[in-house]
């Protein structure tokens, strides 16, 4: 098999494996195996756009690491290797080997006694046999309309969508349609961040950004995955969350096991991605939690409750931002071209340009 980037899905189930959190247990003195960071979907659009789906599958002196946002089954199962087996013309198994015992990666069944029907959400886990360990893996392609990767924006301002989007995978766009930005500068006092578009084809890997597009629809922001990335930018002020695994997704399961892997929201310290009065801005929120494949930005506790987000030319000259109940701009302040108050008095300051009350002042 060729190193690249897959979707797995289960030959009996019809079900998408996607990997939900990073943790796992292998009992060599009970022959068990806990893989269940592995979530599986039967619906091809609940995949589509999550990073979660996309594995890529390197190759390890003949056996392969499985990698996927951050994190690989080396790392996850520690002594054991994953082995995949060609099974028949279509069909693969994955397996771990330790002392001479082999465990496969399955899909949970249909009739088993769980209040669950065919086309749920549900769980992989650890078997020695079944026809349950049989899988599709199936490249993914831009130019494949069953198997390709899309942005599903779920902000929507003016005729533009927009979404946070934290993944482990460098691309490019495959349509023209969409736009890639991060956040490189903020002014607390004013209120206002600025977005700045990446420059060149290729997006890095790791790297929290703003996707932008003229569509909600996933197959007209369709992307084309990397093997190799570009270097991220230095200035980026986001921070990006793979993954949250939290409780309340599998109850039965994960309060048990612990499956949990979240980041938790600070509503005093971090602001996200919103739609505000028409205007996109980084907010504060009172989520428990980061949404997963998401980003979000951090601040201190003095700092305004809601940042508007700015191009680069509205940022150097825009003082009015979406007005908080934390703070509000005192008229008269006077600001520099960088955005940095300079005084209330244009009268006592040397010549140069400044903007006070909105307008440009040279003196």
């Amino acid at each position: 098999m060729a190193t690249g980037y897959y979707r797995v899905q289960n030959a009996n189930t019809k079900r998408y494996a996607a990997l939900y959190d990073t943790k796992a247990k292998v009992d060599k003195l009970a022959t068990n195996a806990d893989l269940s960071a592995i979530r599986t979907y039967y619906y091809y659009d609940r995949i589509v756009s999550d990073p979660a789906s996309v594995i890529y599958i390197d190759s390890e002196n003949g056996n392969y690491a499985l990698k996927v946002q951050g994190s690989s089954t080396r790392e996850m199962m520690g002594e054991y290797s994953l082995i995949i087996k060609k099974a028949s013309a279509i069909a693969y198994t994955a397996y771990g080997t330790y002392n001479n015992y082999s465990v496969y990666l399955c899909d949970e069944g249909f009739d088993d006694g769980k209040s669950f029907s065919s086309d749920a959400d549900t769980l992989a886990y650890m078997a020695t046999s079944g026809n349950l360990k049989y899988w599709y893996i199936n490249a993914i392609s831009s130019a494949d309309d069953t198997n390709y990767f899309g942005f599903k924006p779920d902000l929507k301002v003016g005729n533009d969508y927009y979404q946070s989007f934290y993944a482990s995978f460098p691309f490019s766009f495959a349509s023209t349609n969409t736009k890639a930005y991060y956040i490189d500068k903020k002014s607390d006092e004013r209120g206002i961040v600025e977005l700045k578009e990446f420059t060149g084809q290729d997006l890095p890997a790791s790297t929290p950004m703003i996707i932008k597009s003229n569509s909600d629809n996933p197959s007209d922001n369709r992307v084309n995955l990397l093997t190799s990335s570009v270097t991220a930018p230095s200035d980026n002020l986001l921070t990006g969350v793979y993954f949250c695994s939290v409780p309340s997704q599998f109850v039965w399961y994960d309060q048990i096991y612990n499956h949990d892997n979240y980041v938790e929201n600070n509503p005093a310290t971090m602001r996200v991605l919103q739609v505000q009065d028409g205007a996109l801005v980084l907010k504060k929120v009172d989520w428990k939690y980061i949404p997963r494949n998401s980003f979000y930005m951090s601040v201190s506790t003095s700092a305004p409750d809601v940042y508007r987000v700015l191009s680069p030319e509205d940022y150097l000259t825009g003082i009015h931002a979406v007005i908080s109940d934390s703070q509000s701009e005192k008229a008269g302040d006077v600001y520099n071209l960088s955005g940095q108050k300079v005084g209330d008095n244009t009268d006592i300051l040397p010549h140069g340009v400044y903007i006070q009350n909105g307008i440009k002042i040279l003196k």
